[in-house]
């Protein structure tokens, strides 16, 4: 990531650990503005700073993931850019796994 990231807008999931928190190091790092949206509220309280909105949720809730982005781009006056790094842990075997779970 580089310079020409300077003041864009970013909504990036599993903001708190992970690859996802080591995209929002360099986000910030480069000058972005960065919604982190991630389920573990205490991390991303954390994250908090100049130009970062810490956004509470779940990425298995589209519902949730909806408000979150509206109030990202609200926040930031639109989104540049989304990040996803988040992922829903089913720790099932493939072939057990319900159509429900895979949709989800």
């Amino acid at each position: 990531m580089n310079a020409g990231l300077k003041e864009r807008r970013f909504f990036l999931t599993g903001a708190a650990s992970g690859i996802g928190h080591a995209c929002f190091r360099r986000l910030v790092a480069a000058g972005a503005k960065v919604a982190c949206f991630d389920r573990d509220a205490r991390a991303l309280d954390a994250l908090a700073g100049k130009g970062v909105l810490p956004l509470h949720g779940d990425v298995a809730s589209s519902q949730g993931v909806n408000e979150a982005v509206d109030r990202a781009a609200a926040s930031f006056g639109g989104l540049d850019g989304l990040i996803n790094c988040a992922g829903v842990d089913l720790a099932a075997r493939l072939e057990e796994t319900s159509d429900a779970a895979w949709r989800q």
